[in-house]
């Protein structure tokens, strides 16, 4: 995407941009974030600019004051912000990132909000209740003919949100079996490709794992591999069928399965 200009987005309607100059509380970032993405005013999402704020100069008019973040600061927040969307959020609602250079020490981060037709909610309960009940009871109890579409994204999000990795992917599975018209289903492949890195993980840390006995370290990475290769086609198909907003998320998953791959083809002799 082109780099936005925060001149002309301070010109916008305000009720579609957010000015945090020091950022001082991820939670209002949070909750500002669910408005934009609930978009219950029809305005098409929202920003929020963190290190700059709106002022009036010396004759009343608008002025634009940026301020910046450092490198440090930036990722904290951006990383802080990231996490608690999907794991405080349901439906976790998904934000771009956008870095606007301010000085050789400084920048400017962008959250950029898409309007969503989910009906968003917030809970600082990172393990909130209501979505443990939910995906316990939408998983072991209903079948996947009696569920709508929409249900079953909630279920596999709520279990992925709550780091039920092996859940997921049985239950991804089954649904593929007993809904073969969502075999395509871009929220199922990419929460499936997800919980299957997770597994990987788990597999790459026991094969770094000293205390590991050499014949389980072996089993360890060589498990490590094919889960990382189910994720790999999963994504796969989740990016012939995505469209170029998704595309951008697909990747960064694309981009971590390559990371761990590279780990996992090459183990190191822990």
């Amino acid at each position: 995407m082109g780099q936005i200009d925060l001149i002309e987005l301070s010109k916008r309607e305000s009720e579609r941009v957010e000015w945090k100059e020091n950022v001082a509380d991820i939670e209002d970032v949070i909750k500002t974030s669910v408005a934009f993405a609930n978009d219950y005013s029809n305005l098409g999402g929202g920003y929020i600019i963190c290190g700059a704020k709106e002022a009036k100069d010396e004759h009343g008019f608008q002025k634009l004051i940026q301020t910046g973040l450092t490198s440090k600061r930036l990722k904290e927040i951006e990383g802080k912000v990231l996490s608690d969307l999907r794991d405080k959020t349901f439906p976790s609602v998904v934000a771009l990132t956008e870095e606007i250079p301010f000085t050789e020490e400084k920048r400017i981060l962008v959250f950029i909000i898409p309007a969503t037709s989910d009906a968003h909610t917030f809970s600082a309960i990172k393990d909130n209740l209501k979505v443990a009940e939910y995906a316990s009871l939408i998983s072991k109890y209903a079948t996947g003919a009696s569920l709508e579409e929409k249900e079953i994204e909630r279920a596999v999000i709520a279990l992925n949100k709550l780091r039920k990795s092996e859940e997921v992917i049985d239950y991804v599975k089954r649904i593929f079996i007993e809904k073969p018209s969502l075999v395509s289903n871009i929220v199922l492949l990419e929460n499936k490709a997800r919980a299957t890195m997770d597994m990987a993980k788990i597999c790459i840390d026991t094969g770094k794992n000293y205390q590991t006995s050499p014949h389980m370290k072996a089993k360890a990475w060589e498990r490590a591999r094919v889960y990382l290769d189910d994720a790999e086609r999963d994504l796969k198909m989740a990016i012939n069928n995505a469209n170029s907003f998704e595309k951008e998320f697909i990747n960064r998953d694309i981009e971590f399965l390559n990371r761990l791959k590279r780990i996992a083809q090459r183990p190191k002799r822990y």
